[in-house]
């Protein structure tokens, strides 16, 4: 893999629209191709109550709801907090509704 880091120049055109160009390896000027990353998971290994409310867009009573009914896996960390791991949200997205 290589890793050298490429010199990027960001120009505008007529229209205000910006373009973004790199030097070749001859030294001329090309538009620069960035690589698509792989769409990363919007959540993390393990989300608190908040985290989990923002990411399946529900209201945290709902969000409490399904976890006391068992529909949405939790685990409790303490008195009051609660945590949802990563798998527990995917197998929610997942149930057939």
């Amino acid at each position: 893999m290589n890793n050298i880091s490429k010199q990027v120049f960001t120009l505008k055109d007529e229209n205000g629209k910006e373009l973004r160009y790199t030097v070749s390896g001859s030294g001329q000027l090309i538009p620069l191709i960035e690589t698509v990353k792989e769409k990363e998971e919007p959540w993390k290994a393990i989300n608190s109550i908040a985290e989990t409310c923002k990411i399946l867009q529900l209201s945290r009573n709902t969000l409490m709801r399904l976890i006391y009914a068992g529909e949405l896996k939790a685990i409790k960390a303490g008195v009051k907090r609660w945590l949802v791991p990563a798998w527990a949200i995917e197998e929610f997205i997942k149930l057939p509704r």
